[in-house]
């Protein structure tokens, strides 16, 4: 299809897309020198919303058009008119761990998630953040096997994860003694009657006061250790304990073993006296600011707060 769109005495030509399969056209900005000259012939005159249009065709294709019509569907978007105004909250945190991100104006999604560093505290300084979420022993535990559950005592975890067998290991084999908080999650459970989980096989180890309880995820592929079912830690399922797991002073669980929090922080990059120790770092290694102080670093400024990288700035 080809032709010619007169709108507001401008004309814009029609041309078919060859290299694009489908039905596809070009529609641009016709110009010429002799604007006192038409391209095309001109027919009638049609109105629409009390504006007026000449259509222009040529004489020569009358009779094809009448025989064979075409039509071309035309889409007209105003830029920006549908974007949501900068600053609506667009995503909810889902942690204490995470943060809001709002519309920037500018695209029509919403911005990358922003959460805490890993390593940032929380849970009232007895846990740390890792992934966006607070990992607590605790929680883990209820998610996994329900009811008033908590996370074991080390008594517990030493008992069951030096096993090296599917209930208690740290991968391949058993945990050494530095590690033992960092391989199976071992929780106990204060009720009689059983735990019941679909596809969950568990075992009870009654420790001093304690009944312990480990866990194994029963699925129908064949593991490549036959006694832990499992080799590495990227094969970790819900029944390990996560990463960014607190297993002693300022320690944390990272791929089976307990590691010093400080060294697994690029300081270098983001830390409290940048953000001029009114907010903390996020995952991008930026500022994400106190109420009241204002991102990069954190000025003090009413009305401010959260990161560059939240969408509530203009970019």
């Amino acid at each position: 299809l080809r032709g010619t769109l007169q709108l507001k005495n401008i004309s814009y030509g029609i041309e078919p897309m060859e290299a694009v399969s489908g039905f596809v056209h070009m529609i641009y900005e016709e110009k010429y020198d002799n604007i006192s000259v038409p391209l095309l012939g001109e027919t009638k005159t049609y109105s629409y919303n009390n504006i007026y249009y000449h259509i222009r065709k040529s004489s020569e294709r009358t009779e094809f058009f009448k025989l064979h019509p075409q039509y071309l569907e035309i889409y007209i978007v105003v830029d920006k008119n549908l974007l949501k105004p900068i600053g609506i909250q667009c995503r909810k945190p889902s942690d204490e761990c995470d943060f809001p991100e709002y519309c920037n104006g500018v695209s029509s999604h919403c911005v990358a998630d922003t959460y805490a560093r890993d390593g940032q505290s929380c849970n009232s300084g007895d846990a740390f953040c890792f992934g966006g979420r607070c990992r607590i022993h605790t929680k883990q535990c209820r998610e996994l096997i329900g009811g008033a559950s908590r996370g074991g005592p080390f008594a517990c975890y030493d008992e069951v994860n030096s096993r090296g067998d599917r209930y208690g290991n740290c991968g391949r084999t058993f945990c050494a003694y530095a590690n033992l908080l960092c391989g199976k999650l071992v929780c106990a459970w204060p009720h009689k009657a059983l735990v019941s989980r679909a596809n969950l096989s568990i075992i009870y180890t009654h420790v001093r006061e304690e009944m312990c309880v480990s866990t194994f995820r029963v699925t129908e592929k064949i593991p490549k250790n036959p006694w832990t079912a499992i080799d590495l830690p990227e094969e970790r399922d819900d029944t390990f304990v996560q990463d960014g797991t607190v297993c002693g002073p300022d320690m944390y669980c990272l791929r089976f073993a307990c590691v010093e929090v400080q060294y697994q922080i690029p300081t270098a990059r983001c830390n409290s006296t940048y953000c001029n120790s009114h907010g903390v770092c996020n995952n991008l290694n930026h500022c994400q600011c106190e109420k009241g102080f204002d991102p990069p670093t954190c000025l003090e400024k009413k009305g401010e707060f959260g990161s560059i990288d939240d969408g509530h700035k203009a970019p």
